[in-house]
C-alpha cells in the first residue's frame, strides 16, 4: 500500500502481539483505528502521544434508529422462534462470548435476583468465534446450570440483532 500511494488503516481490536511489527505498522499507517477508548488508553498510551493526529476510535454500540425501525415491524414469528414469554422479564446481552466480556458476572447477578424479581430470561446474541471462547461458553453453560438459571439462551451470531433487541424488556 505504501509503495502504491494507498492509505493504510491500522485497526487495533485487541492487544498487538509483535512489538517490532506493531511499531512499524503504527508508524506507517495513515490512520490508526482503535476498537475503543479503553483499548487505546490502557495499552497504547505512548502511541496516543506519538500519533495523536492519526488516531480515531471505532464507536461500538447499538444504532437506536435501527432498533426503532425493527420495533415497527411484525415480530410475531421472531417472538415465537425465540420462545419469548410475556410472563418473564426478557433481557439481551450482545457481543462475542469471550471471558473478557464478563458474562459470568451477569449470570451471578441474575442468580442473586432469583425469587426477588419476576422470572428472567437472558438471550445472548454473539458467537464464540475461537476454540478458547467455545470452552468459555461451556463454562458459562455449567455456571448457569449450577445457579439454576434455566432461561439463558445462547443464540450465536444473528443478522437480526436489532429485531431481537426491539423485542426485549
Amino acid at each position: 500500500a505504501l509503495l502504491t500511494g494507498r492509505p493504510i488503516l491500522w485497526y487495533v481490536k485487541g492487544h498487538l502481539g509483535n512489538p517490532l511489527l506493531d511499531r512499524i505498522g503504527l508508524l506507517l499507517a495513515s490512520r490508526i483505528l482503535f476498537q475503543g477508548v479503553a483499548n487505546r488508553d490502557r495499552r497504547y498510551s505512548r502511541a496516543v502521544r506519538l500519533f495523536r493526529g492519526k488516531i480515531s476510535i471505532l464507536a461500538n454500540g447499538i444504532e437506536l434508529e435501527d432498533v426503532r425501525a425493527a420495533a415497527a415491524r411484525d415480530a410475531s414469528e421472531l417472538r415465537h422462534s425465540l420462545g419469548l414469554d410475556v410472563n418473564r422479564l426478557n433481557l439481551v446481552a450482545i457481543g462475542q462470548v469471550s471471558p473478557k466480556k464478563g458474562l459470568r458476572f451477569l449470570f451471578e447477578a441474575l442468580a442473586s435476583l432469583k425469587g426477588r424479581t419476576p422470572p428472567l430470561a437472558l438471550y445472548i446474541v454473539g458467537g464464540d468465534g475461537i476454540a478458547a471462547f467455545r470452552d468459555h461458553r461451556c463454562e458459562l453453560e455449567e455456571l448457569a446450570r449450577q445457579r439454576g438459571l434455566d432461561s439463558i439462551h445462547f443464540l450465536g451470531w444473528r443478522p437480526d440483532v436489532y429485531s431481537i433487541v426491539a423485542q426485549m424488556d
